[in-house]
């Protein structure tokens, strides 16, 4: 073999230099090391310990799992066997090992992959899944990989550019008050950083983002005062499921990697006979604030605020972290591996996707997304729930776990350009702020090195004239109050949606419930983000109000208007959900009181209301974990013009009374034909 190709070394042999990476091993760990980062893989796990950054320790000390970089397996579709193989690759200027846990009794396989490179601060991460059994083994379910320190230099959470925080202090967590499964009232520690800056509640869903998040991590100082950060910079999402609304957990004291989960009502593939699927890669990135640049001007003060420096320090390490988010950064590299990461899509397998679509007026924020074919384009494939119900529509060829997905968010005027597509068939859907329903057109067929084009006119749905609307078709429920509202009573201004839904009591806010009047009430103020069947108790609350299931709409009909309100007219009625909650919460398990219920909208005087059936595999756990977009769901509903007026309207939109359900409203509009 000629020395300059990589060499692939079994367990057990000599391990060298590999350029400036060198790998040792002892009898129970390897050690990766370049000239500012090292780190042990476990041979026994390959869980990674002891990470070391230009002399500082990230992940701590070991403790438990905490003080570790490692994946595992909540929902217990996959595991480890406890006896890795590993095998290390090794190049002219990189090494890397391949841990492979093959279950031969029941056919599954774990294959995880890390690599190191000369002149990176970073460890580029793959996971492969695979099943082969006759016997289904049901839906994937969770998938993490987690950086989970346990102590070392870290102080800040970081989401985002807008939302980063103070992690709580010991004497906060020694002193929390449980309020809700992974949610605590830190208020009876007020010197507390974290309360003062952001909450007096503390949530990891306070930090979650939806998939067009480019990084996210923690951020602190090393022992010499300079500015540190840690980051899983997610540099290629194809492999993973949901689309770019699907949100999930990024940091809460661990960063989280998540390639499949079931959070905000998301769908995961069914484990059949033959599914084989490598996520990644993603990269977990390590930085620092040159001590010249920082250090000559920064002061330390006794401020619970982050002082100036370290404001400065945080967006700019964050931002440092972000140029890595792109797909095409280190392809040549990942190009070269392919090799040893069995399932990674290699260059020559991959074409591009162009697009020019005519978007309609007035479309702001337009996103273009690639998608398995013939299915919404947060569904990777039909759900073993849905295939009865599906079958009958859609074509087998769509249920296609294998698929993968692409977006852009910055289609300004309809222009698409998507580099690396794997070669395949996709839906394409285009949707934007400010219009009903998507563009989507299936079957379109990228060959690898090829570019696919397409043209088109996105018509936008109508159903005559629009009488009135409420809210911004978006897909989220922001716009409305509690959603991007900012918390100002806290310097950092947090999104009310962001907090933990009972700092915000509904009842008082809005007693009885939403009495909304189209052309004088203000969707900001006088429509909730959360239309509650019931609400309570909460921290600060011990009963609960029953009393606000029914939300009441009040529009006029004008003189005009009223003459077309004949036998022959049609009347539209479209309700856009961000998310609806049954008691199937995130699992669509026909489980709890309500795994279904209805919404009904009673038109006036009509004893008989128009209703619309949400079922459990609808559901999504999303108000309650401080998010305004999750499994999104549209209902249109027509009846006769007669059921108008002239004069003073109502539409009054019922949930079931007293039940532990509500629902999230993106958009409702009202159309006459």
């Amino acid at each position: 073999m000629p020395p300059h190709l990589p060499r692939l070394l079994a367990l057990g042999l000599a391990l060298t230099c590999a350029g400036a990476v060198t790998v040792n091993q002892t009898a129970s760990t390897y050690t990766f090391a370049n000239d500012r980062v090292s780190f042990a893989v476990v041979k026994s796990n390959g869980y990674i310990r002891n990470l070391i950054f230009d002399g500082v320790s990230v992940l701590g000390t070991l403790s438990g799992n905490a003080g570790q970089l490692y994946t595992d397996f909540p929902s217990n579709g996959f595991a480890l066997t406890g006896a890795s193989e590993g095998k290390v690759v090794q190049g002219k200027n990189y090494a890397g090992i391949v841990l492979t846990d093959n279950d031969t009794a029941t056919g599954s396989l774990v294959q995880r992959s890390w690599f190191l490179r000369d002149g990176e601060t970073g460890l580029h991460s793959f996971v492969r899944l695979a099943y082969y059994n006759d016997t289904p083994k049901g839906a994937l379910g969770e998938v993490r990989t987690m950086f989970r320190p346990n102590g070392g230099p870290w102080a800040t959470l970081v989401t985002n550019a807008e939302q980063w925080a103070p992690t709580p202090g010991a004497e906060a967590v020694a002193n929390e008050v449980q309020v809700q499964d992974a949610t605590w009232y830190l208020g009876l520690t007020p010197s507390d950083a974290y309360v003062q800056q952001e909450s007096d509640y503390f949530t990891k869903y306070s930090f979650a983002d939806n998939q067009t998040n480019k990084a996210h991590g923690l951020y602190g100082q090393g022992p010499d005062g300079t500015p540190i950060g840690a980051w899983w910079v997610v540099n290629q999402k194809d492999t993973f499921f949901g689309g770019p609304f699907h949100v999930d957990l990024m940091v809460d004291g661990i960063i989280y990697n998540k390639q499949s989960t079931s959070h905000g009502g998301a769908t995961s593939p069914n484990i059949t006979n033959g599914f084989d699927r490598t996520f990644g890669p993603q990269f977990l990135y390590l930085n620092r604030a040159p001590n010249a640049r920082y250090m000559t001007y920064c002061q330390r003060d006794d401020s619970t605020l982050l002082s100036t420096c370290d404001l400065r320090s945080l967006h700019d390490l964050l931002a440092d972290a972000e140029k890595y988010a792109d797909p095409s950064w280190n392809a040549e590299f990942y190009d070269e591996i392919a090799p040893y990461v069995h399932g990674y899509v290699p260059t020559r397998a991959r074409g591009s996707f162009s697009a020019n679509i005519q978007v309609p007026h007035g479309a702001t924020d337009v996103i273009a997304i690639l998608s398995a074919n013939g299915v919404h384009f947060q569904v990777c494939s039909i759900p073993s729930h849905l295939e009865y119900v599906l079958k009958r529509h859609l074509q087998d060829s769509a249920a296609d776990p294998s698929a993968y997905q692409y977006w852009v968010t910055d289609a300004r005027d309809g222009v698409v350009n998507i580099d690396r597509v794997k070669a395949g068939t996709y839906r394409l859907t285009v949707s934007a702020s400010g219009i009903f329903g998507d563009y989507v057109q299936d079957s379109v067929e990228i060959k690898a090195q090829r570019n696919t084009h397409v043209r088109a006119t996105w018509v936008p749905e109508s159903a005559g004239t629009e009488l009135w609307r409420i809210g911004v078709p978006d897909k989220t429920a922001g716009e409305f109050k509690n959603g991007w509202e900012r918390d100002t009573t806290h310097p950092r201004q947090p999104s009310k949606y962001r907090i933990f839904w009972g700092a915000w009591d509904f009842p008082n806010e809005f007693p009885g419930g939403v009495n909304f009047t189209v052309g004088k009430s203000d969707e900001s103020r006088d429509w909730n983000y959360v239309h509650w069947s019931q609400y309570g108790p909460t921290y600060t609350r011990n009963d609960t109000v029953t009393d606000i299931n029914r939300w009441t709409i009040n529009f006029d009909i004008d003189t005009h208007t009223a003459r077309r309100l004949t036998s022959h007219s049609v009347v539209t009625f479209t309700i856009q959900l961000a998310a609806a909650k049954t008691t199937a919460g995130n699992t669509d398990a026909d489980q709890g009181a309500y795994p279904s219920f209805p919404i009904n909208t009673y038109v006036n005087n009509e004893t008989d209301p128009l209703s619309w059936t949400i079922q459990p595999y609808e559901s999504s756990s999303c108000g309650e974990r401080s998010a305004i977009s999750c499994h999104l769901l549209t209902k249109k509903f027509q009846f006769p013009g007669t059921w108008l007026k002239e004069g003073a309207n109502q539409l009054v939109l019922e949930l079931p009374h007293a039940a532990p359900v509500y629902v999230q409203y993106d958009a409702l509009r009202l159309e006459l034909q």
